[in-house]
């Protein structure tokens, strides 16, 4: 009877977890609005242990995606970050650049892929597309931003999207 009892519980523990292992990753997938059996989940850093973060880095510029799909029917991988904030006032360049840099780098990560990049805010998802004139600019302002670092002050405090001409998703220019 209790081996009967204890057989009876580990069998529910192991439903439980495997229930708990597949709502987790449904939870990232809905978090980006991808379908689970179309985009298979690499990677994540927002909370689903059975799949660790995937670390990028290229040229001393390093970071975790929030999540990393891959998509099952063509070679395309997609870049997601989570904005906890509403859409409303639109993409910012700092996570509009986050992206850009992800995106590069998991280039050079899946050179036989495309990739894509993809925001998710608590009400929209937007949809990023590379531009590797942004992911240039953004790796040549390392010394300059170590500089700044370094020094408590910008050596050149000229933004980016003054310097050059940036287009955020949807068409809109940098102001």
């Amino acid at each position: 009877m209790d081996a009967l009892l204890i057989g009876l519980i580990l069998l529910f523990a192991g439903v439980l977890y495997w229930l708990s292992k597949g709502s987790s990753q449904r939870g990232v997938h809905s978090n980006f609005k991808l379908d689970s059996g179309r985009y298979k989940l690499l990677g994540t850093d927002l909370g689903a242990q059975e799949v660790g973060s995937i670390f990028l880095s290229y040229a001393g510029v390093n970071g975790k995606p929030d999540a990393i799909f891959e998509d099952r029917k063509k070679p395309c991988i997609i870049i997601g970050e989570h904005k906890a904030r509403k859409y409303k006032a639109g993409v910012r360049l700092r996570e509009y650049y986050q992206v850009v840099l992800y995106m590069g780098i998991a280039r050079r990560k899946w050179p036989s892929h495309d990739v894509k990049g993809l925001l998710s805010f608590d009400d929209k998802v937007v949809w990023v597309d590379f531009d590797s004139h942004v992911f240039q600019a953004l790796l040549d302002l390392k010394p300059e931003a170590i500089e700044g670092l370094r020094s408590g002050k910008a050596s050149n405090p000229t933004p980016l999207h003054r310097r050059m001409s940036v287009r955020l998703p949807g068409g809109k220019r940098a102001a």
